[in-house]
């Protein structure tokens, strides 16, 4: 109860007087809501980190890629971005890069 307290505060009141005011205690970090904040940015910043280690990967082994291929890499879920990480050794040419993708990440249709 307390928790939820302290984050409608947040909505309300600046947050240097909020950060003052619970700088004594952990009160704000124990909350489940921050705790449910922190891991989805965590987990947003891992996988941008992981899509750009992954393009930067493929732009250093085939050069600069076509728009349509880096939207098609952009789009690929998590687990499919790690596929790709792990066949790019296998992968020599665009075209191998392009093959891949057709078999393993279908482009959406409908503009989806």
């Amino acid at each position: 109860m307390r928790a939820r307290s302290e984050f409608k505060a947040g909505l309300r009141y600046d947050k240097d007087l909020i950060t003052n005011i619970l700088k004594e205690s952990d009160m704000l970090e124990e909350s489940v809501i921050y705790q449910d904040i922190y891991r989805k940015g965590e987990r947003r910043g891992l996988e941008q980190g992981e899509r750009k280690l992954a393009m930067h990967l493929l732009e250093r082994k085939f050069g600069k890629l076509s728009q349509t291929l880096r939207g098609r890499i952009e789009r690929l879920e998590v687990e499919q971005l790690e596929a790709l990480c792990e066949a790019l050794p296998d992968l020599q040419t665009k075209d191998d890069l392009t093959r891949w993708l057709k078999q393993y990440a279908p482009a959406r249709r409908n503009g989806a």
